[in-house]
């Protein structure tokens, strides 16, 4: 992501400047994102923190199922 980061910040900046650029996604709510009682947005490594847990999230119920599908098919 420390790469991608940098990248996605400069086609926010600049609308149109890459053909192939979704016009939105998570990491722009990232990148706006304001926390109570401070005056200054996320910085990079809290927005990798966020950003890492929502794709673990999904990867981790993933697996579950997996792993639940495979020993319901052992059991049988």
């Amino acid at each position: 992501m420390a790469g991608f980061e940098p990248m996605r910040r400069a086609v926010v900046k600049n609308t149109g400047s890459v053909s192939t650029a979704a016009n939105f996604s998570y990491l722009d709510t990232l990148f706006d994102l304001t926390v109570d009682g401070r005056k200054h947005p996320l910085t990079n490594p809290e927005i990798f923190t966020l950003w890492s847990k929502f794709l673990n999230g999904g990867t981790e119920i993933t697996g579950t199922a997996i792993e639940w599908a495979i020993a319901s098919l052992y059991e049988t």
